[in-house]
């Protein structure tokens, strides 16, 4: 599993996205299956979502 951890909205998420999906490129590996999210600190309403803790997770294996 390669995972990264997220602070702040939404739209800023793409950041993570392109950063663990360079390290995973980068260290011989490839997707293994569809990512999740899982919001460490809870959300509570629309305002908590500016401040969201979330952690990104993949699957992967061996590249090929």
């Amino acid at each position: 599993m390669a995972t990264v951890i997220r602070a702040g909205p939404d739209y800023a998420s793409h950041t993570a996205f392109g950063a663990i999906g360079g390290w995973i490129e980068a260290n011989g590996y490839a997707i293994a299956g569809p990512c999740r999210e899982v919001f460490l600190e809870p959300v509570t309403g629309p305002q908590a979502l500016k401040d969201a803790l979330v952690e990104i997770q993949f699957p992967v294996r061996a590249a090929a």
